[in-house]
């Protein structure tokens, strides 16, 4: 009987630190900046009831089961243990929030993140596009599209044609001159000058 005892705590304990082990809040980072539409996501392990909590209002159930094979050697081979919220981060007032999530009740991951929003919970009726010049690598440029059914900017294209940075360029220089013997030498001074750019940073 004392034996069976002690295999139950064991077992107990093993089972509680493989369910501390198995679980991931992943998003929103901590410390992240959120708009617009998007997820609160993550993983756990074993099978449990995940609520997510946003600030100081009630627990609301996650969807729970979806695929994460990369997460299935922590969850012996379990491979639907993710769960994800859909959440429009615009109902949120801008500025920091925190999101609890809890698996059964029991609190497994905490995050704190800042929102930022333009000034409406659904934007409607406009369009807007911008390149991103050198990104993701020196010499690209990635074009962003505004996409209204996710309340955000999306990556519409990439090309090369990125207006080089080398040449020769002619400006200002501006210097100030302090602690001359001479008082009239103490002064800010604007020369004209050539400029080689090389190459990249």
């Amino acid at each position: 009987m004392l034996r069976k005892l002690l295999a139950a705590l064991i077992g107990s304990l093993v089972c509680g630190g493989a369910v501390a082990a198995g679980s991931s809040l992943e998003n929103p980072q901590t410390g992240s900046i959120e708009s617009g539409i998007g997820i609160i996501s993550g993983w756990y392990c074993p099978t449990a009831a995940i609520t997510i909590q946003i600030d100081d209002a009630a627990p609301i159930p996650a969807p729970y089961g979806s695929l994460r094979g990369d997460a299935a050697s922590r969850c012996d081979g379990v491979v639907a243990t993710g769960f994800s919220y859909l959440i429009n981060y615009n109902t949120l007032a801008a500025g920091a929030h925190t999101i609890k999530a809890f698996a059964d009740g029991v609190l497994f991951g905490t995050t704190t993140f800042n929102v930022v929003n333009l000034g409406s919970e659904f934007l409607t009726d406009r369009t807007g596009e911008y390149y991103l010049h050198n990104f993701p690598d020196y010499g690209k440029r990635t074009r962003v599209t505004w996409q209204q059914s996710k309340q955000n900017f999306v990556v519409s294209g990439s090309d090369t044609q990125v207006a080089p940075v080398e040449g020769t360029y002619f400006g200002a220089v501006r210097t100030v001159s302090t602690g001359c013997t001479t008082p009239s030498n103490n002064n800010t001074f604007t020369d004209f000058d050539e400029f080689t750019v090389t190459g990249k940073r």
